[in-house]
């Protein structure tokens, strides 16, 4: 979940303490494509609320959802990564999550493949990791 830049952070650690805050949540932007707009609404049908939280929910079919906090159209944001004026509040809590595995390939012309090489050694680094941590994904 994500919050506008400085904006209070509920606790979402729990499935009670996520179940308690989408149903009281005002506007939540959710993405209409891609991963998130099959897992988000898994996750309101597994906590039971997806018809109380349905009408809060403000469609986003392209670029950042959490964008759409930033510029006022909503409070909360489904999202994987943090924007610029939005920061990651809390991951749902493990028994809910839906983890995205990214994956990659080199063409076999690749101009610069040595430097596209070097991308795998540089994600599992310790210094990958700390950014992941900051912006949202969790580091594997």
């Amino acid at each position: 979940m994500s919050v506008r830049r400085g904006a209070p952070k509920q606790g979402y650690s729990t499935t009670a303490s996520l179940r308690d805050a989408l149903r009281a949540a005002p506007p939540i932007a959710a993405s209409t494509t891609g991963q998130s707009s099959e897992a988000f609404p898994a996750v309101m049908d597994r906590l039971g609320i997806a018809e109380q939280v349905r009408p809060h929910l403000r469609p986003v079919s392209s670029g950042p959802t959490a964008g759409f906090i930033v510029g006022g159209g909503a409070e909360l944001a489904v999202q994987l990564i943090a924007v610029r004026g939005a920061e990651l509040a809390e991951p749902f809590p493990p028994e809910l999550q839906r983890y995205v595995v990214p994956e990659g390939g080199l063409a076999a012309r690749a101009a610069k493949a040595a430097g596209v090489r070097t991308a795998p050694a540089y994600l599992g680094s310790a210094e990958a990791g700390a950014t992941m941590r900051e912006k949202g994904p969790e580091p594997g």
